[in-house]
């Protein structure tokens, strides 16, 4: 049996939660998905995705969002609530 160390329920939830974030902070940043895209290097399609969370970003994803943008990725991770 492989090691877990979250449900899927509680996996979801964090995804759902990171885009939630992603999203907050570069509405923040006043920064258009197109844009945020471009920084990161990969379709605004997919940040869509990672908004809604619907996609699991990767690590190359986040440590390059996380040098090219000033949406920082470890607030992203960590912030509690979205309002």
């Amino acid at each position: 049996m492989p090691w877990k160390r979250f449900t899927d329920e509680e996996a979801v939830a964090f995804y759902r939660r990171f885009g939630q974030n992603i999203h907050y902070l570069r509405k923040q940043k006043a920064m258009s998905q197109d844009e945020l895209a471009e920084r990161v290097d990969c379709s605004q399609k997919y940040i869509s995705k990672i908004e809604l969370g619907q996609a699991k970003p990767s690590a190359v994803l986040l440590l390059k969002n996380r040098c090219s943008t000033p949406v920082l990725c470890g607030y992203a991770v960590y912030r509690r609530t979205v309002r």
